[in-house]
């Protein structure tokens, strides 16, 4: 019987070869969505992004539009979407792993955003995986991140839910903006927002937090 990380590697794999296409036509507004809210601070030079589910690479290459000297650290369950980011050439150093392996790739404060969009809803401890993102930033960095969004009576957005064999974990705001607090980091702005409408509408909640 395969893990939860096997269904997750094949699901991605099998993806990778078409995932530009897939993100288009299911309307994913995340990697939009991260474009329009970094800060000012991203214009540092060399600054250090770690970007969490990194899949072939897109939020990094629109971040790339806005300071070319972004250096990139991609981690990705998926080695064929490990193969697609490393073919893109913006990533310094790409690592194949699940992320509920903790990121110990990663020494403290060693990380000056943090990026963890459309994969958390994959992760069985997600308060391990939210303090390791927080080790690893530096204090005062920043961390994007999303949320599959559950709201109890809306049939929309269960508790729990599945791509074909793959199980998804949603949760509510408070216990979102709850988790990120204990894990450190203070939430700036929260919001809930349909992530993609492409087959059945899916909410999610959209983050920004610093390291306190």
């Amino acid at each position: 019987m395969k893990n939860e990380a096997e269904k997750i590697r094949e699901l991605y794999d099998g993806a990778a070869a078409n995932y530009l296409n897939l993100v288009q036509k299911s309307n994913y507004i995340g990697p939009d969505w991260l474009l329009k809210n970094v800060p000012t601070s991203i214009q540092t030079p060399n600054l250090k992004v770690l970007d969490l589910g990194c899949g072939n690479g897109i939020n990094v290459a629109n971040l790339l539009t806005l300071n070319p000297t972004i250096l990139a650290t991609g981690v990705d369950i998926s080695p064929k979407m490990i193969d697609a980011a490393q073919q893109a050439g913006i990533y310094q150093t790409l690592i194949c792993q699940s992320l509920d392996e903790g990121l110990t790739f990663g020494s403290d404060q060693s990380f000056d955003m943090v990026i963890a969009l459309g994969c958390l809803e994959f992760i069985n401890d997600i308060d391990y995986c939210l303090m390791e993102a927080a080790r690893v930033c530096k204090l005062a960095g920043y961390f994007f991140s999303t949320f599959q969004h559950f709201d109890e009576g809306n049939p929309q957005a269960p508790r729990q839910m599945h791509s074909g064999e793959v199980l998804h974990f949603a949760y509510a705001t408070e216990e979102v903006l709850a988790k990120l607090a204990n894990a450190g980091f203070q939430v700036l702005s929260s919001e809930t927002m349909i992530g993609y409408t492409g087959g059945a509408p899916c909410p999610y909640i959209f983050t920004i937090s610093q390291k306190m």
